[in-house]
């Protein structure tokens, strides 16, 4: 009886430290917000992974696997006929960004 009381009790143990360890993080990723750009758009990027800049042009976001310690993106507007490559500055405050037509810009955070 012992035995399978000290069973039960390390699955009920188990079971509890998997559910902790499974829940979604409730921290947003740092390139979530509201941005205005060097050339005047606002951009938001929703945790969804779905963006959206001035003029209802509509535009998916991932993050983009790297070596470094910069955090990189890609966003892709209008099913993929704007490609913006983005770093995210250390601060969390600022981005720069490149597309795929070669336009470089800027842009700060707004609302924080």
């Amino acid at each position: 009886m012992k035995f399978i009381s000290t069973v039960l009790s390390f699955a009920v143990l188990s079971f509890l430290l998997h559910a902790q360890s499974t829940k979604p993080d409730a921290k947003p990723d740092p390139f979530v917000g509201r941005w205005k750009t060097s050339h005047q758009l606002m951009v938001e990027i929703r945790a969804n992974g779905t963006a959206e800049h001035t003029g209802n042009v509509a535009g998916v976001w991932k993050l983009v696997p790297t070596q470094t310690a910069e955090r990189k993106y890609q966003i892709r507007w209008k099913d993929g006929l704007v490609i913006d490559s983005v770093t995210l500055e250390k601060s969390l405050k600022k981005y720069s960004a490149r597309n795929d037509s070669g336009f470089n810009y800027t842009a700060e955070r707004v609302g924080e």
